[in-house]
């Protein structure tokens, strides 16, 4: 059962993370508040000053000169650890221990760049009047891999579409291609080539020829494929529908796991947030909107999507969140199973309790600390002038609530799939 495998791994690294002790909180909180009001307040300097050699070199939040500049705030990775002398000197001894370690790092670096390479393979081929996603498929073995691995890896956390549609989707394709629509295709696509993204988990062999030949540039080129489609077409969604949504959704999910245009996954993610919210996604509808019980809940879980891809976003930038707890009122997902709710369904289905494990568990449980993680956020890298004592007392607060929530993820759930006895989605694998 590859989903229950999935989602215990994911359970017990957390779960073993829970804080038993609080043991030197106040003393780490007090140092970090310091050294970022320190950093705040301070102008910030790329390199110490050539006068005073002792002088400890400070964040570097710009990238570029003069018109042409980036920002990177405090929770970047590469500011992160410099806010901490004793990290910082622990790195330095380690590169100096392992000098392979600066190989690897340029050689990551370079396969980053190659990964933008394939643009032009496509560029003169991909728009939406010559293109025929269709011929980008991959043969049927490989895509009931890549399907399943997008279901269990990236759907579980991230819920966007409905498994049963899904699915339905996907087998009609195979049965009559032409008459699948471009949307869906275009969704399976993404899916797929998120996927790739995790090729070793495939058993399917990639060295193949033609067709079955499956390269590092293929995901990349699916998704530029994809991306043009979704830009161009004259058969693409509404800009603010929920299709729409979902398939840029999709698109910056597959772009995040093949490391594609990472600097930008920030704007993107605000402007999926911005468009969310013009449909009106950050508000719980009353009972006299016109939108169906099937279309309330997908609206809750996608909303919920968004909000976490730019809250993570955020983290990676060194941003502020583009949204604050305060700003929506949207309920949580229902923990239910997929098969509990479709497009006809006339009365609301009844929830099963958090313990109890279902294909929407992870979202549900997780949306229930989105604000306190929200908060985390912005309080790393908002560059408001506060005093360190009321920072101070803000990070010990959150510090209690962090544990309590951590505290109420529900254990059945491992013991559950240590059991292989679930209620959710191992039927999709």
């Amino acid at each position: 059962m590859p989903l229950a495998r999935e989602k215990l791994a994911i359970l017990e690294s957390t779960v073993n993370s829970r804080p038993e002790t609080l043991i030197g909180v106040e003393e780490t909180a007090q140092h970090i508040i310091t050294k970022t009001t320190r950093l705040t307040e301070e102008p910030c300097q790329v390199e110490a000053s050539e006068n005073d050699e002792t002088q400890v070199r400070e964040v570097t939040l710009y990238k570029g000169k003069d018109s042409l500049t980036r920002f990177y705030g405090y929770s970047y990775h590469r500011n992160l650890y410099q806010q901490f002398d004793q990290l910082r000197e622990y790195i330095q001894q380690l590169k100096a221990q392992f000098p392979n370690i600066n190989i690897f790092r340029d050689e990551i670096q370079s396969l980053k760049v190659t990964a933008h390479g394939p643009r032009s393979q496509i560029s003169g081929t991909s728009t939406a009047t010559d293109l025929d996603l269709r011929s980008l498929f991959p043969v049927r073995k490989l895509a009931d891999e890549l399907l399943n691995i997008y279901i269990t890896r990236f759907e579980a956390t991230n819920r966007i579409l409905h498994l049963p549609t899904l699915l339905k989707e996907y087998n009609k394709y195979w049965n009559s291609p032409q008459t699948t629509t471009e949307t869906t295709v275009t969704q399976l696509l993404l899916a797929m080539a998120a996927a790739l993204s995790l090729r070793e988990n495939l058993t399917f062999d990639l060295k193949g020829r033609g067709r079955d030949a499956i390269t590092p540039e293929t995901a990349i080129i699916w998704i530029r494929a994809c991306e043009a489609w979704i830009s161009t077409s004259p058969y693409r969604p509404r800009p603010h529908s929920w299709t729409m949504l979902a398939l840029n959704s999709l698109l910056a999910i597959a772009k995040r796991a093949n490391h594609i245009q990472g600097n930008a996954f920030w704007i993107a993610t605000g402007a999926l947030m911005r468009s969310a919210m013009a449909a009106g996604y950050h508000r719980e509808p009353s009972g006299l909107a016109n939108i169906s019980i099937f279309h309330r809940e997908m609206r809750r879980r996608l909303w919920a999507t968004i909000v976490e891809l730019d809250l993570q976003a955020s983290l990676e930038r060194g941003m502020p969140p583009s949204i604050r707890e305060e700003d929506f009122n949207s309920r949580p997902p229902l923990n239910i199973n997929d098969e509990a709710i479709h497009e006809n369904t006339k009365e609301s289905p009844t929830p099963m309790p958090l313990d109890f494990l279902t294909d929407t568990s992870f979202q549900a449980s997780m949306y229930r600390s989105l604000g306190l993680r929200l908060r985390v956020c912005a309080l790393i890298n908002n560059k408001q002038a506060r005093t360190a004592e009321s920072l101070f007392r803000e990070a010990l607060e959150i510090d209690e609530e962090i544990t309590r929530a951590l505290m109420a993820i529900p254990t059945t759930w491992i013991r559950t799939l240590k059991k292989g006895k679930t209620g959710s989605s191992d039927k999709h694998s």
